[in-house]
């Protein structure tokens, strides 16, 4: 491990596999958005496409930064691409948020959580990009709220979200 950069040494197999899945993470996540937004634009719902173009931009912005973390050399342009890839989880998160909020909750809770989510998604993006090493154990308790937070309302996602879609959400 660097010490000056706190960065973890892995094996050139991991790293290329990091690379590769990574990789394909952000290019699926791109095919998705296309698709995704013209499936959405049939609808003619300006919500539905939003949404859609938030989940998936979070997703290939997200698996673009971890594919470049893993195979930049520097160790400081590595560091800075291990912050952001951290940081990176909060913005998956609230962007797997939105649609379900947007576009399905959005005549009851979905506004209100929306913007408690996006919120607490980008107080701990910028906790953990300027607070990395301080307070490191409150991390996962954002990512933890932040799961959780879908119990404020679950009662209606319930009634207006196919099991399916509530799975897709609670597997991430």
């Amino acid at each position: 491990m660097s010490e000056k950069y706190h960065l973890i040494t892995y094996s050139e197999e991991e790293e290329l596999a990091n690379r590769l899945t990574h990789s394909f993470a952000a290019l699926i996540s791109l095919v998705g958005l296309v698709l995704l937004v013209i499936a959405a634009s049939r609808t003619g719902d300006p919500y539905r496409i939003v949404s859609v173009t938030i989940f998936c931009s979070s997703l290939t912005i997200f698996y673009v930064i971890s594919t470049l973390y893993h195979t930049i050399r520097s160790p400081k342009a590595r560091y800075v691409f291990r912050v952001l890839d951290h940081a990176g989880i909060f913005l998956v998160i609230a962007g797997s948020y939105t649609p379900f909020t947007l576009v399905s909750l959005r005549e009851t809770s979905g506004w209100t959580l929306f913007g408690i989510v996006w919120g607490l998604a980008i107080a701990g993006a910028i906790f953990k990009t300027f607070m990395t090493h301080r307070l490191a154990f409150l991390a996962p308790v954002f990512y933890i709220a932040l799961g959780w937070l879908v119990v404020v309302d679950l009662e209606g996602l319930l009634t207006l979200v196919p099991i399916k879609g509530v799975l897709w959400l609670v597997a991430g």
